[in-house]
């Protein structure tokens, strides 16, 4: 009977463990692309250009999401992941008004929403997300073999 329970005990921890591994990656990506969002959202409401401290913040933020995702893999695909949530969740925010509001230029309004969000993206603030990202995964390495 103990054997039973021990059993059950070690693939009940290795489920969990797994779940947590997954759960772990899948905030750390829904918190990468909300902080990623919402630097790149306030830049485009404020200015009409991105500047060198959004891209500061968005490097900051790069470097702590390196930091909480395990492997090389796992860091990849999760900037995809914030990538494909952030472009998602930044057209969301900007077509909103058109969406609610019912505007009559609402074409006009989405392909304006479509243009600033690639010109405010690409290349600088996504290229200092990535390699914030790989600072944080090297940093977490050097912290882990110190100890």
């Amino acid at each position: 009977m103990l054997t039973v329970v021990i059993f059950i005990y070690l693939n009940l921890s290795k489920i969990f463990c797994g779940l947590m591994k997954r759960l772990r990656k899948f905030l750390a990506t829904l918190c990468w692309i909300i902080a990623f969002s919402s630097v790149i959202l306030q830049a485009l409401y404020a200015r009409p250009k991105i500047s060198l401290l959004d891209v500061t913040l968005i490097f900051i933020v790069g470097c702590f999401a390196g930091f909480v995702i395990r492997d090389f893999r796992s860091l990849i695909e999760c900037f995809l992941a914030m990538i494909l949530g952030s472009v998602g969740f930044i057209l969301f925010c900007l077509n909103l008004p058109s969406i609610v509001g019912g505007l009559l230029s609402s074409q006009l309004l989405q392909y304006s929403s479509i243009v600033r969000v690639f010109q405010g993206m690409f290349p600088l603030p996504l290229i200092a997300s990535l390699m914030g990202a790989m600072l944080g995964k090297i940093l977490k390495e050097m912290f882990l073999s110190l100890s």
